[in-house]
């Protein structure tokens, strides 16, 4: 077999392209698969966390995100979890105040997700229980990523205390929403 492919160097050297291609496409296709799915989240007892839902066989896909009612119900009568909460869908958020308004992905979260998760913030607190029992307390609270408190904020530490405008961006309406003219 090598000689054949001694004395045909165009097939040797497209045999050996190809296989360098494949290998690199395999190696991408991992690479990307191991980031996305198969690499421990970046928390401590990573292993143990579970996601819950509500089971709905309506629904094309069976099941629906928790809402706030089963969350509570769940929290009061469980017994096999050390604990439980709640992340509610990303939505959109505008930060304005301070610099250019900005649109971010925000998501609201139970009063217990910092100890579910096993994290601390660097700087300041996590929501108080209170907070999350009553709704005007809580809309003055917010947690900033690492990423959004060096890139508007430059790492500085007394932001912790400082008012910042987080609101939600206004309805969007379409060319087709149904709608009464004036």
């Amino acid at each position: 077999m090598l000689r054949h492919h001694r004395h045909h160097p165009a097939f040797a050297g497209t045999l050996i392209a190809v296989l360098a291609i494949g290998v690199a496409v395999t190696t991408a296709m991992f690479s990307i698969v191991y980031g996305v799915l198969l690499r421990e989240l970046p928390y401590p007892g990573a292993d143990r966390l579970v996601t819950l839902s509500s089971t709905f066989p309506r629904m094309p896909q069976g099941r629906i995100v928790a809402g706030a009612a089963d969350y509570y119900d769940w929290r009061s009568r469980q017994q096999v979890f050390e604990n439980l909460a709640m992340v509610r869908p990303v939505v959109p958020l505008n930060l304005t105040g301070s610099g250019e308004p900005e649109r971010l992905a925000g998501a609201r979260i139970t009063a217990s997700l910092c100890d579910t998760l096993g994290v601390t913030p660097i700087l300041g607190r996590c929501f108080a229980d209170a907070e999350e029992r009553e709704p005007e307390r809580a809309s003055s609270v917010v947690i900033l990523s690492h990423a959004l408190w060096q890139r508007r904020f430059n790492g500085d530490p007394s932001i912790v205390g400082r008012t910042i405008q987080v609101i939600p961006p206004p309805p969007t309406l379409f060319a087709d929403s149904p709608c009464k003219a004036g």
